[in-house]
């Protein structure tokens, strides 16, 4: 990746969160319908992609479990 195609991706990142904004606003359905459809397809999207690849899922050692563990709480809470 090249410095020019790395700021085009910050761009297109940039426009897309700010472009979520918008949207929620412009929408009629109630906020927690809003949050429980990002959830699932935020929950969704990876399974569907590690299925298509064929790939397993699964923590290689106790350390590893240990540290991704409390960041799915963090998530999760948050």
């Amino acid at each position: 990746m090249n410095k020019k195609s790395g700021m085009f991706e910050i761009h297109d990142a940039v426009l897309l969160f700010g472009l979520a904004g918008l949207f929620g606003n412009f929408l009629s359905i109630p906020l927690f319908l809003i949050v429980l459809g990002r959830t699932l397809f935020a929950s969704a999207a990876p399974c569907i992609v590690l299925l298509c690849l064929k790939q397993r899922l699964a923590a290689n050692s106790k350390k590893d479990l240990s540290i991704v563990v409390p960041i799915g709480n963090i998530l999760a809470i948050h």
